[in-house]
């Protein structure tokens, strides 16, 4: 027996401890507590005391008295919530509307209270913990009260009818008021209805308006609270913007069957569901709005005027809701029932109408098209035809509504920017009793394959102005400039941080800076440029803008770093940083020891000097800048102190040498910010690297300019060797351009000053990386020492991991034997059109150029072929502007890391050479005997040709799966790829579907399998194929006049 209740006891302990760690880690099975009657008593306190002070100074009967219900708080006791129902001082009864939410948030022993009219309860919902506000309610509250208010200024849209059937009376419990509950006054020209007195009734709800649906939902259980509620939604076209009429707290299941489904049309006075309680409401009720939203059921309401309403031009009010109104609100007058006059017409038959032209799968190879038909009502009339057009995932009108049939309108594709590619023409129909047509009237497909002129652009800067661009090759957005100086308010369409290319007169300069005080980083372009992202400047990064003439000249430069005072040992490679504060082409600096003169640098365009050794002492630096004009004073000295450092040099060591980094075997001498990682490692089975970081949260973000050195071990080259450094390194910075975050490889040769040896830039980061091969033949003899240096020059987009070494080597052996003379755009090779070149990208960072004489309107391909080869290249490539610099185009990967070659295209909008770019994609770690490739260049300005081959338009699609086959050519550049795409049988709310694309046509171009048998209507989809040639010229071809798929079942003969 004891044994027995022994056993008890321990079972019992075992369940109590289970559901213990159950609860603990399941957080959410214990709901919020109930408060104690005390705590209740100060969250109703504190919520009174907030809400008088929000009312203090409205007249008190203006007002609904407030229940406060439903209160709940979490379990760390630190939040709590309620329900602020509406009371009607003349009767206490319960309002039938939505209750407005409180939050409050423990401080200290008091509550905070957050109504839902406070700027901060929005803050303050997202942080209640999900036991009084599950995450749904969150995202619904979120989007309710996130959504601006510019909907409020589209004026008043009128012809509406009160929503329930005609000669009955409903009573208004708030409209404008809905400000006091609503979070952001989104639903500040919303109104709710109900039946008068308490309870309130159930009733039938009517079309205030006639719409199309666009969402229905009809499965939330009566009284059951949770947002949203049954609701539905109409869209209609009629109006300008397109509205959305939102009926919400139907009863479960209410709304019929047939009004579930989007795309049907429904008449003004048609029922449409029973009014109810379901979501957040306080009793059975409609709330009714219209919004311009078409992204969700939800939107900011727009005022609208109803014609059965005799007050405020249409406008139902009621007494509470004048604290609400606004100034630009009409509430003149006030009553709290009204009569509908929403009679169902006695024309409840839709229009009907058909596009006699354009015929199905017809090409529109012009601008202007014309588009024919007929549109009828034989009841009450015709009241407005719209032609409406789908592409680019939405339909879009084409012209202005008009009335008269049959019609005839002239649609210029270029002007409303239609795509080339498949497009849907169909009807929009209302008569004049306000029926819709059904789904899409007269729905035609066609296919837009024209090449719309490209308009000139309106900003063409004279001799005396500057031009800036919002894209690349001075297109997009812009703004023409005369001498001046401007912030971001004056850059008109630019605003900040949106330029992209300049065109300079040639009688000024121009100056961006990225600050708007003409401050930050900054450039002076004395020339245009298409392309500022291999600037210093960089792109969409300028923000003001300072003109001047050419005869102007240069400001002094301001000093970025070292900051004044500044001490660093005498082996550090220290590194002076300044700003260009306008006009300036070249900068000069000095450093001086008293008057006298230590260094001076040569003229140079770039706004850093890097000095690899300074003696001991006290020093000061200085900066000047020149133009075409002269040049400017020398800057205010900043001072500088170098101390004594003595390295403690070792015993050198003898190649060849190796060091994973792994052991710290060997003397390495880092300064600030270098220390040993376990962050990221190269080494196979290894762990660490040395990685220059600052410790900051942020990456090297200290809030400061910032540098640091990683110095090797020395080593004795002896002489007449033939030794090569490598290193494997990994960077995350800023970004791969020279101009920021460098990164520095230095040798010292016989314990003398560090010298620059190589910058490392146009790297892929994140990624490992062997350096080129140093050849270290001409330091035979001599003793040597490298350094890797780090150097921020200025405090911004410091907030990355930095720059990682690893497995350094000192080995004989010698890279490939490769070489070439085309490293540069001045030794570019000359490639003509239609012609085809050999290459191999050298080991150790080749780059390889080419270039052509182009015209303007000459489509150019550019085709890279490596991988088909056997080649181990991974090719990129660029296209270059007549600079040499300025990237216009640019590929990686043909499809990405499948198809690795390079392939781009670009139609040539100035005369002039241009430059073709060959590196390996991870550069510079790739190159060698094993890389050729070879390059195609292409002049093609026509489009392929293409058919279907299968099915063609008299086939009848099997139930089965099908493989669609296309015929293509193209004379000049070649087939590139064909892409394939399919289209279900919902043409109103359905995009184009991507089925697969096939690059090589060796078998002809073919689709991957489509399954017929699985599209639940086949009559009525689609196809379409894109052809394109290697110069980027396409051809659509489209297939939709199939006959319905069929089952073919064996003919049996009954035997007689």
């Amino acid at each position: 027996m004891k044994r027995i209740l022994s056993l008890l006891i321990i079972l019992l302990a075992l369940f109590f401890i289970t559901l213990y760690f159950v609860f603990r880690e399941a957080d959410l099975t214990l709901g919020p507590a109930i408060p104690q009657p005390r705590e209740q008593e100060e969250i109703e306190k504190a919520i009174l005391q907030e809400i008088d002070k929000t009312t203090e100074g409205i007249p008190a009967f203006q007002l609904y008295e407030t229940q406060i219900d439903d209160i709940l708080v979490s379990r760390d006791g630190n939040w709590a919530t309620a329900w602020l129902t509406p009371i009607d001082p003349d009767d206490g009864q319960i309002v039938p509307t939505e209750p407005g939410l409180a939050i409050l948030e423990r401080s200290g022993d008091q509550w905070e209270v957050y109504l839902p009219s406070d700027p901060q309860w929005l803050e303050a919902s997202q942080s209640v913990p999900s036991e009084l506000l599950s995450e749904e309610e969150k995202d619904d509250w979120l989007q309710k009260a996130s959504l601006n208010l510019e909907a409020l200024a589209l004026g008043t849209f009128p012809g509406y009818r009160l929503p329930w059937a005609g000669g009955e009376s409903r009573s208004l419990t708030q409209s404008v008021g809905h400000d006091r509950y609503t979070p952001s006054g989104n639903a500040h020209f919303a109104f709710d209805f109900t039946t008068g007195g308490y309870p309130s009734g159930m009733y039938n709800i009517h079309a205030s308006r006639s719409g199309v649906v666009t969402r229905a939902r009809w499965t939330q259980a009566t009284g059951d609270p949770a947002s949203p509620g049954n609701y539905l939604v109409l869209e209609d076209t009629s109006t300008s913007p397109t509205t959305y009429q939102l009926y919400l707290h139907f009863a479960k299941d209410s709304i019929p069957p047939e009004l579930r489904v989007p795309g049907v049309a429904v008449a003004q006075g048609q029922f449409l569901g029973v009014a109810d309680d379901t979501g957040v409401s306080t009793g059975n009720h409609l709330h009714f709005m219209v919004h311009t939203n078409p992204t969700s059921y939800w939107g900011t309401s727009v005022d609208i005027t109803f014609d059965d309403v005799s007050i405020n031009g249409g406008r139902p009010r009621i007494s509470s809701d004048l604290a609400y109104c606004k100034s630009s609100d009409i509430c003149a007058t006030t009553q709290t029932t009204y009569t509908s006059g929403n009679y169902l017409s006695p024309d409840h038959t839709p229009p009907g109408g058909v596009i006699v032209s354009p015929q199905q799968n017809t090409v529109f190879g012009s601008a202007l098209n014309q588009i024919q038909g007929w549109a009828v009502d034989s009841e009450s009339g015709i009241a407005s035809i719209q032609l409406i057009a789908r592409y680019d995932g939405s339909w879009h009108p084409i012209g202005n509504p008009f009335s008269s049939s049959p019609f005839s309108v002239t649609w210029d594709v270029c002007s409303d920017q239609v795509p080339d590619g498949p497009v849907s023409l169909a009807l929009q129909l209302r008569d004049a009793a306000n029926n819709q047509a059904n789904n899409l009237p007269g729905l035609v497909q066609i296919l837009k394959s024209y090449t719309c002129p490209v308009s000139p652009s309106t900003c063409q800067p004279n001799s005396s102005q500057v031009g800036l661009f919002a894209d690349p090759d001075y297109k997009g957005d812009c703004v023409v400039l005369n001498a001046g100086s401007y912030t971001s308010a004056a850059l008109g369409d630019l605003g900040s941080d949106n330029t992209a290319s300049i065109l300079v007169g040639s009688g000024v300069r121009g100056s961006l800076f990225s600050d708007d005080s003409f401050s930050g980083r900054s450039e002076t372009l004395l020339l245009s440029d298409s392309n500022l992202s291999d600037n210093r400047i960089g792109k969409d990064t300028a923000t003001s803008v300072i003109v001047q003439s050419a005869a102007s000249l240069p400001a002094i430069p301001v000093h970025i770093w070292p900051a004044n005072g500044l001490t660093y040992p005498s082996d550090a490679t220290v590194s002076l940083s300044w700003r260009d504060a306008g006009g300036a082409a070249q900068f000069q600096v000095r450093l001086m020891s008293g008057s006298t003169q230590v260094a001076i640098s040569p003229w140079q365009s770039e706004s850093a000097w890097h000095i690899n050794t300074i003696p001991p002492g006290s020093f000061t630096w200085q900066v000047k800048a020149k133009n075409s004009a002269g040049e400017s004073s020398w800057s205010n000295p900043s001072s500088l102190i170098i101390q004594v450092s003595s390295p403690g040099l070792l015993t050198p060591i003898n190649p060849p040498f190796t060091d994973n980094m792994e052991s710290q075997t060997y003397p390495w001498i880092p300064s600030n910010y270098w220390d040993v990682s376990n962050l990221r490692n190269h080494t196979p089975g290894g762990s660490q690297s040395w990685r220059y970081e600052t410790n900051a949260a942020q990456g090297y973000d200290t809030g400061l300019p910032n540098s640091g050195y990683l110095t090797s071990p020395r080593f004795n080259l002896p002489a007449g060797s033939q030794y090569f450094l490598h290193f494997w390194y990994l960077f995350e910075t800023e970004g791969k351009e020279i101009h920021w975050d460098q990164r520095w490889v230095q040798v010292s040769i016989d314990d003398g000053p560090f010298a620059n040896l190589l910058q490392l830039s146009e790297d892929v980061p994140n990624t490992w990386h062997r350096s080129p091969p140093i050849p270290l033949s001409p330091y035979g003899g001599h003793t040597v020492r490298f350094r890797f240096y780090f150097t921020t020059l200025d405090n911004r987009f410091n907030n990355y991991l930095g720059w990682f070494i690893d497995d350094f080597e000192i080995t004989a052996t010698a890279p490939p034997a490769c070489s070439d003379a085309d490293n540069s755009p001045g030794q570019a090779r000359q490639i003509q059109y239609g012609s085809q070149m050999s290459g191999d990208i050298c080991p150790g960072g080749d780059i390889d150029y080419y270039k052509f004489t182009g015209s303007p309107g000459d489509q150019v391909g550019v085709k890279i072929t490596a991988q088909t080869l056997g080649s181990d290249l991974d090719s990129y490539l660029y296209l270059l502007d007549t600079n040499g610099l300025s990237v216009l185009a640019e590929n990686d990967d043909q499809v990405l890391y499948d198809r690795t070659d390079s392939a781009l295209f670009y139609r040539i909008l100035r005369p002039g050479t241009y430059y073709l770019k060959i590196r390996a994609w991870d550069h510079p770690t790739s190159g060698g005997t094993g890389s050729p490739y070879t390059i195609q260049l292409f002049r093609d300005n026509q489009r392929p040709g293409a058919f279907f081959i299968t099915p063609v338009g008299t086939d009848r699609l099997p139930l089965e799966p099908i493989i669609l086959q296309v015929a293509a050519s193209d004379n000049d550049s070649g087939i590139s790829r064909v892409q394939f795409f399919w289209h279900d049988s919902d043409w109103v709310n359905s995009n184009w579907i991507y089925l697969g694309e096939d690059w090589d046509g060796v078998d002809g171009w073919n689709s991957p399998e489509f399954d017929v048998g699985s599209v639940s209507d086949s009559k009525s989809i689609g196809f379409f194929a894109r052809i394109f040639d290697w110069a980027g010229n396409l051809t659509d071809i489209g297939f939709w006049n199939h006959k319905p798929a069929v089952i073919n079942l064996p003919i049996v003969i009954k035997p007689q």
